[in-house]
């Protein structure tokens, strides 16, 4: 019985009233969005065009994902220096 009225107990916000559950869905949203906007704004200090097309081209709503708006070929060959 202790044990439940802890728990109980622990449900409970600033005076005495019942917290919300949060939605796990809406957390892990919102930390991709962060994590995706903090990242471009690390690559715009360095490449502004490429910060500007994944800005547009990433979907960061219910569904997420990398649509650009035209079609792109990536050249992810190394760079061989020398």
């Amino acid at each position: 019985m202790a044990f439940l009225t802890k728990a109980m107990e622990g449900g409970k916000g600033l005076g005495g009233r019942q917290r919300k559950a949060g939605d796990k869905r809406k957390n892990v949203r919102d930390a991709f969005r962060n994590a995706v906007d903090r990242a471009i704004k690390q690559i715009a200090k360095y490449d502004k065009p490429l910060a500007e097309h994944l800005d547009n081209s990433i979907k960061r709503g219910e569904v997420v994902g990398y649509r650009p708006e035209s079609p792109i070929t990536w050249d992810v060959r190394p760079i061989v220096n020398g």
